[in-house]
């Protein structure tokens, strides 16, 4: 679902970092072109995004992204070992839940 910005909202004054950061604003940060891929490494609906650009990716956000376990096993010749197994140890928590 696209949900709309509010006309009443000015648009120079929102935070990059934080629209990156939130799973609802993806359509929003494509067709404006304010990707930072950084925070966007920890949001679960900018995957596709992220295969796109993979060289910029931060992988701590990235293993904490349960949208980001394929990327990070495409991926483990740029991350340390820490982190993939952080990962895998937090999913397991996260689905035992």
């Amino acid at each position: 679902m696209y949900m709309k910005l509010r006309e009443w909202i000015n648009k120079e004054k929102l935070y990059k970092d934080v629209l990156n950061s939130n799973p609802n604003s993806i359509r929003y940060i494509q067709e404006f072109d304010i990707i930072d891929i950084y925070m966007l490494s920890g949001n679960k609906n900018g995957i596709e995004i992220l295969r796109k650009n993979k060289d910029k990716i931060d992988w701590y956000l990235l293993s904490y992204n349960p949208n980001g376990i394929e990327l990070l096993h495409l991926c483990t010749f740029k991350m340390p070992i820490f982190y993939i197994l952080y990962s895998l140890y937090f999913l397991t928590l996260f689905f035992l839940i």
